[in-house]
């Protein structure tokens, strides 16, 4: 009887060891929370005009030949991406794979390339 009882009382254990496990698992974030943080991070970048965002944005682009005319390439990436914002309308995750609907406003890289 005691050894039933020592058995008993140790699955009762492992019991609530998983059950609280497994509500510590549920307070966590979702996978669509954890894509939009993740989208919010990168968006804010540019909405904020971070500066090794620009930097990087800068060297990425075509921008040789600028300084030629006197122009700045970090500025004119900060008054390109000036007024710069994002609404993240909705994610939605099946399995592995996650959609992301979200609603840019920026100004018009044509506008940009008219010019020049």
């Amino acid at each position: 009887m005691k050894i039933k009882k020592i058995v008993l009382v140790g699955a009762m254990a492992a019991l609530l060891a998983l059950g609280a496990t497994a509500l510590a698992g549920c307070g966590g974030k979702s996978d669509a929370d954890v894509i939009r943080e993740s989208l919010t991070q990168e968006l804010d970048q540019v909405k904020n005009l971070d500066e090794e965002f620009l930097n990087e944005v800068t060297a990425d682009a075509s921008t040789s030949g600028l300084e030629e005319f006197g122009i700045d390439a970090v500025e004119l990436m900060k008054a390109y991406f000036g007024g710069f914002d994002y609404v993240i309308d909705d994610v939605t995750v099946d399995g592995d794979t996650a959609t992301a609907t979200v609603t840019l406003t920026c100004k018009s890289f044509d506008d940009y390339m008219n010019a020049v």
